[in-house]
């Protein structure tokens, strides 16, 4: 069996599970993340002239999860040990994978230990491997992308 783990629940995260599912992949994913659900911070600058509240910007995984098979972990990722294939949570919690992909967006993964061990591949416009890049433009457009995705 192979295992994926996958850290974080942004677009990236969330695209990668989709393509997993739907190009055939049924063993285990599991996703770490803090909590839940997606920020949307394209709508963040909206929160501040009072078009939208905080909480209009979090959408929450839990169908998506379902829908997908995907086990949540409730967590932050402190370490990384990429000989062993193995993570440590902030929790103190031992995990095991296969497959690591990190989507966690580069701003909390600066400073991860172990991460000097990866290899980083940053692709811009349309990967023909995973398919088009998903642009929204608005909140109500990823909610209704995220909503498909569940059904």
């Amino acid at each position: 069996m192979t295992d994926i783990v996958i850290i974080g629940s942004g677009f990236s995260a969330c695209t990668a599970v989709r393509m997993l599912r739907g190009s055939g992949y049924r063993d285990s994913i599991t996703l770490i993340a803090p909590r839940a659900d997606l920020f949307y911070y394209p709508s963040l600058i909206w929160v501040a002239s009072g078009g939208r509240k905080e909480p209009d910007l979090r959408i929450n995984l839990d169908n998506f999860f379902r829908k997908h098979n995907i086990k949540h972990l409730a967590a932050s990722v402190a370490e990384l040990d990429c000989r062993n294939k193995t993570l440590r949570t902030e929790q103190g919690e031992t995990i095991t994978y296969s497959y690591l992909l990190i989507a966690s967006g580069g701003w909390y993964i600066q400073k991860l230990p172990g991460l000097e061990h990866t290899h980083n591949l940053c692709r811009l416009g349309t990967d023909k491997q995973l398919g088009s890049k998903t642009e929204f433009h608005d909140i109500r457009q990823a909610r209704v992308w995220l909503r498909r995705q569940s059904e």
